[in-house]
């Protein structure tokens, strides 16, 4: 029992020296380390590791003083302002203000300066305390100090912010030029198709070449074949435009309008020297019940226009039953450009004299309402 005794002794009373120690120290202390600054999105450029820091700087010891950050002002960004039509992180220029655009403009501790704008059409905005401040083509960071310079008359050190709460809707327009009733620009309409602007357009005029026409759109060139989709009534070829797109309705050849009973009546190209049967055969023949003893030709006579000899259409009535019975060329009329062709159904007797004041009247619509 003694000799436990004196180990017991031997090897407590180090250990109790220790304790007595560290119980005189008090509990232990955490060394500061500076952590380093948020960790940005992506690798640093050094490759230094977040939390780590940087050479030469001791752990605990605050930043170097031109690494500080100062902090933002009121009106100021570290960042390039993303407006419609940009996303961050692109490279594109910074949005500019446009007419009819709404502005939330604050101005810290100054409510009667604060709230909404919308730039008005000749691109101001208009302020309580300092009236009109032109805006249309500023940046928000421009347009910011201009209305901080402003009212520094009124305010002491304003401290200004510029935000858009909502963009103007900026129109965008179609152009249908050429052979239409009234060229020029369109507005752009959701949906809009290439009969749609055709038809806003007041609809190809007699001397148009449909087969030829075409879209502008940048640097492409895309036919279109009007006489498809306006007269064969082919709804596939009816496709929708794009804002800025150029719709061009080139001049066409010699035409003329077949009306009337015949199997397919519409406008017809002619070449030099067709006559009135080519037509016919061209168009698959007159339908059954047609009246052939009593065709009209409505022709424009080529005269000066004056008041006191207007220039009126004409008709020229043919037989053409004296044609295919006995071979009557006077019958087979050689046709002209311009001439409206109309075949009666049999038991119509046409009073051509009404129909040509009626021609008149439509102002020879009648081209492309067969």
């Amino acid at each position: 029992m003694r000799h436990v005794l004196q180990r017991l002794r031997r090897y407590a009373a180090p250990g109790l020296a220790l304790a007595v120690m560290l119980a005189a120290a008090g509990p232990a202390a955490t060394a500061p380390v500076y952590m380093g600054p948020p960790p940005q999105v992506g690798a640093s450029p050094s490759g230094q590791q977040p939390g780590t820091p940087p050479a030469g700087q001791q752990p605990g010891a605050p930043p170097p003083a031109d690494q500080a950050v100062p902090p933002s002002a009121p009106g100021s960004s570290t960042q390039a302002p993303v407006g419609p039509g940009a996303q961050a992180g692109q490279s594109d220029q910074p949005y500019t203000v446009q007419p009819g655009d709404v502005l939330q403009i604050s101005v810290v501790g100054e409510p009667e300066v604060t709230g909404a704008v919308t730039v008005s059409p000749d691109g101001a905005i208009q302020m309580p305390l300092v009236g009109r401040i032109p805006a249309a083509g500023a940046t928000l960071p421009q347009l910011t100090d201009r209305v901080t310079q402003a009212l520094k008359t009124y305010i002491r050190e304003p401290q200004v912010a510029i935000t858009i709460s909502q963009t103007a809707t900026r129109q965008q327009f179609v152009y249908v030029l050429g052979q239409v009733g009234r060229p020029g620009a369109y507005q752009m309409q959701e949906g809009l198709t290439i009969a749609g602007a055709i038809a806003a357009a007041g609809g190809p005029t007699p001397s148009a070449e449909l087969t030829h026409a075409f879209i502008m759109r940048k640097s492409q060139t895309i036919p279109i074949d009007l006489q498809s989709l306006l007269v064969d009534g082919n709804t596939q070829a009816n496709a929708q435009v794009q804002p800025g797109d150029v719709i061009m309705v080139p001049q066409g050849r010699d035409r003329v309008l077949l009306m009337g009973a015949v199997a397919r009546p519409g406008a017809y190209v002619i070449n030099p020297g067709d006559r009135l049967v080519d037509l016919l055969s061209a168009a698959g023949g007159s339908a059954q019940g047609a009246q052939l003893k009593n065709v009209g030709i409505i022709r424009h006579t080529v005269q000066a226009n004056t008041a006191a000899a207007p220039n009126k259409p004409t008709v020229t009535q043919v037989d053409l039953t004296k044609f295919y019975t006995k071979g009557d060329m006077t019958q087979n009329v050689e046709l002209q450009a311009g001439d409206i062709v109309y075949v009666p159904e049999r038991g119509q007797h046409p009073i051509w004299d009404s129909f040509l004041n009626t021609l008149g009247g439509l102002g020879w619509l009648v081209w492309f309402m067969h």
